[in-house]
This record gives structure tokens, C-alpha cells and sequence, in this order.
């Protein structure tokens, strides 16, 4: 059985109406027999504290956490700002939580590892290129362009593949070549960069 956050938590109306009839005082004019008035009283007054009870369940176990929010997805949304423009309206709730996961974890590290991490999250195998300026005494005359930019980094994608035209495999007007769709993993990693830094992409 899964371990939940409050004991009480799946507990039926007996459980709850047996809860308070052992807080009741002991002696004859407390009975717990099943025919008695006291029995009946307590086994429907304690239903309603159960379904209360239940609901406070769903706030701790699901609705406190954003990955499996439902009832609570919109207000989850609007704390973080989404939908936003990698997070178009209409998504399913399954989309809509895995956005909403992506969007907190997007608030971490400026490291390679993290934006790999991130990649991954929406399905990419990625590679992080950075491209450090030339400096004097690290770099050889005639090696790299003086112009290079200081902050520019290279994201290369890694388990995408370009379909180019083959002979009886495509028809007349059909492009050359067809591009994996980046959209989804350049803005979301666009979205995570330092705001000083020019990322571009690149297919492996």
C-alpha cells in the first residue's frame, strides 16, 4: 500500500464513525453495539467528516503538487505565468502538468548539464558547444576570428534526423530536404538562458 502523507487518508465512514465512538466515555449509557441509536447517530454524522477529510487528502497527496495538479492546474498556471509561448492553450492536462514541471525546473543552473537536463524533459538528446573568445597567449595567430562573440554557445541536437530528397521518393515540388521540428526545444531553452548569452542550434 502507498505511503500517504496524513494516516487517516483512505479511511471508509466506519473507520471515521468507529474513530468516535472510541472517544465517547465507557459505561452503559455509551453502548457500541451496531442496533443502538448512538451507533446510527455517529455512523452518519462522521460520513460528512469523512468527505471533508477526504478532500483535505487531495490538497496534501495531489493538489499541492504541480506535476499532478487538476483542480488546482490553473491556479498552479498563473503563479508561473503559462501558458506562455512553449506552452500554447489547449494542451491536454497531461501537457499542461508536464509544462508546468518544466517551467520549475527551468529555475536552476546556467551549466551544460542543466540545459541537457531540460532538453531532455521535452524529448531531445542534446549537446552543449560553448565557444570561448580568443584571449593573447591562448590562441595561435590565424587559429579562430578575432570577432568571435564571448557569450555564444551551441546547442547540437543530437537524435533528430534530416530526410533529404532521394530519386523515386519524392514528388515534383516537394522540398529537398525536411528539418526536424526545433520550435518546442529552442524556446524552452532560450527561455532558461542568461538573458546576455546567444545560443544557436544546430542538427547532428
Amino acid at each position: 500500500m502507498a505511503e500517504t502523507i496524513d494516516p487517516l487518508c483512505g479511511l471508509t465512514n466506519e473507520d471515521f464513525g468507529q474513530l468516535a465512538l472510541d472517544l465517547l466515555p465507557q459505561g452503559f449509557a455509551w453502548p457500541r453495539d451496531e442496533d443502538t441509536v448512538l451507533w446510527s447517530y455517529w455512523m452518519a454524522a462522521t460520513a460528512e467528516l469523512r468527505r471533508h477529510h477526504d478532500r483535505s487528502c487531495d490538497l496534501l497527496e495531489r493538489e499541492s503538487f504541480p506535476c499532478a495538479s487538476q483542480e488546482m492546474l490553473g491556479d498552479w498556471e498563473r503563479s508561473l505565468g503559462l501558458p506562455d509561448a512553449c506552452t500554447p492553450a489547449g494542451l491536454s492536462i497531461r501537457d499542461r502538468q508536464i509544462a508546468l514541471c518544466l517551467k520549475l525546473a527551468e529555475r536552476g543552473l546556467q551549466t551544460p548539464a542543466f540545459f541537457i537536463h531540460i532538453a531532455a524533459v521535452v524529448g531531445f538528446e542534446i549537446e552543449v558547444i560553448e565557444h570561448f573568445p580568443p584571449r593573447a597567449g591562448i590562441v595561435r595567430a590565424g587559429c579562430f576570428r578575432a570577432a568571435i562573440c564571448p557569450y555564444w554557445w551551441s546547442v547540437r541536437v543530437l537524435n533528430q534526423t534530416v530526410r533529404r530528397a532521394a530519386a523515386g521518393c519524392f514528388v515534383a515540388g516537394a522540398p529537398v530536404c525536411e528539418l526536424p521540428n526545433l520550435d518546442l526545444l529552442r524556446c524552452v531553452i532560450r527561455r532558461a538562458a542568461p538573458a546576455h548569452t546567444i545560443v544557436t542550434f544546430e542538427i547532428a
